[in-house]
């Protein structure tokens, strides 16, 4: 009896499907599914976290012996534990929620440099709200890139859920200014293909106004989907 079968009759004999195994041993489902396909086998760490779990030796999972998988169960005290030892999937995914919680840092340190753009602007400094606006864009469409780029290097479900995650939260911190610059640039270049420039004012509360309803809505409408997508 190889790996594959050892490890489905402990799993079934536990009564875990493959995503509850998956949560125990801190692995994605991919993972378990490759196991029991035998087109994987688990690293040392998994290993030690298999065996901790299920409450069986490394010996009985990579050796040859024979042992049935409901009379290791019934042999164990207790319970199957709530806390095993993570393998590199977990280590992985830990990872990945470290890096999304500093690149929506980054977001909201270019929203620092994006609202003192809007005071210069505001104070009739346009060159510095240019310069201010220009380096928190960049920070925000760095964060997004560099996301894109590590996350791409994940597993399909755990990118998946990521992702869900990481743009549920960004697209409140990096939608305002772009929003803000869009409304106001539709107007100017619909006030100067009128003929009316000079003889008008752009009304930048008002726009910042449907902006701002704009923007509650776009980030309701993307948080919603993140969270009912499966």
């Amino acid at each position: 009896m190889d790996f594959s079968e050892k490890f489905i009759k402990l799993r079934k004999s536990a009564s875990l499907t493959q995503e509850q195994a998956a949560e125990k041993l801190g692995v994605s489902r991919q993972a378990i599914s490759r196991w029991e396909q035998g087109t994987a086998l688990p690293d040392a760490l998994n290993i030690a976290g298999i065996c901790m779990v299920f409450g069986v030796s490394a010996d009985y999972l990579i050796g040859d012996t024979q042992i049935d998988a409901q009379d290791l169960l019934v042999q164990r005290s207790g319970e199957i534990p709530q806390a095993p030892l993570s393998g590199s999937g977990g280590a992985a995914h830990a990872n990945m929620n470290v890096l999304l919680r500093a690149l929506v840092c980054v977001h909201i340190f270019a929203m620092g440099f994006e609202f003192a753009g809007i005071i210069c602007f505001v104070s009739s400094a346009v060159t510095a709200f240019w310069l201010l606006a220009g380096i928190g864009f960049f920070l925000s469409l760095a964060s997004i890139v560099i996301f894109e780029v590590v996350a791409g290097n994940a597993e399909r479900e755990e990118r998946s859920k990521i992702r869900r995650k990481y743009y549920s939260l960004s697209v409140w911190l990096f939608t305002p200014l772009p929003l803000l610059i869009f409304g106001v640039s539709a107007v100017w270049l619909a006030v100067m293909a009128c003929g009316l420039y000079g003889s008008v004012t752009i009304p930048v509360f008002l726009i910042a106004g449907i902006c701002l309803v704009l923007y509650i809505l776009l980030g309701v409408f993307v948080s919603i989907a993140c969270s009912c997508k499966k």
